[in-house]
């Protein structure tokens, strides 16, 4: 008979935990936090601004193992959200830091901000509405190529529809999620662009 150590299994009974957020976005882990093994597990419970109770785990260690893949990012991967909601804005940061690699060390509300503050950043990532003004992210897009060669862009909207998605490449992006796109699907957008390979979400592959 097979036993299952008592780490893993207080590990299983933390990773079970769901937050009753309305958001769609925050009732899934992502997949990529069930790969980390656990030596000395503690409960973490913080109280975001927004009254969201996010639940995570603590090691007086700290998580000592990750997947193979997150083994070989030797650094944290750094992202500037670009959306002109504030709502799309904060969930979106909220589920990105969720991973314990990648950090969000910018948000812009318009196409001139985010041009210049990536200039100044430089990130690895920006995670790039299409719908905002000043320019839009088509065109910021566009102008990031320009101005910061190498640069990866994920499109983010509302919108499924191929027309979209096709500007956004064609503009330069190697991305495109939809906002209800669930959150280990955003996580995973990420971690697939920034290792140099294009990520189409579901959403939008099931439509075609």
């Amino acid at each position: 008979m097979h036993f299952i150590r008592p780490a893993e299994d207080i590990a299983r009974l933390i990773l079970s935990v769901r937050t009753s957020f309305r958001d769609s976005w925050f009732c899934e882990i992502p997949p990529y936090i069930k790969s980390v093994r656990i030596k000395r597990l503690h409960m973490k419970t913080v109280k975001e601004p927004d009254g969201l109770l996010l639940t995570g785990i603590n090691s007086a260690e700290e998580a000592n193992s990750f997947s193979d893949e997150n083994q070989s990012m030797r650094k944290n991967i750094s992202v500037i959200i670009a959306d002109d909601h504030s709502i799309f804005r904060n969930a979106a940061k909220t589920i990105i830091e969720s991973h314990p690699q990648i950090n969000v060390v910018a948000i812009c509300e318009n196409g001139l901000e985010t041009i210049e503050t990536a200039k100044k950043l430089q990130p690895d990532i920006v995670l790039m509405d299409i719908n905002m003004e000043n320019p839009d992210g088509f065109d910021t897009t566009a102008l990031l190529q320009k101005e910061i060669p190498g640069i990866k862009v994920i499109g983010f909207s509302v919108h499924d529809e191929q027309q979209y998605v096709s500007r956004m490449l064609q503009a330069g992006a190697m991305g495109y999620i939809t906002k209800t796109s669930p959150r280990s699907e955003i996580i995973g957008a990420i971690l697939e662009v920034y290792s140099g390979r294009q990520y189409i979400c579901r959403e939008v592959r099931d439509r075609s």
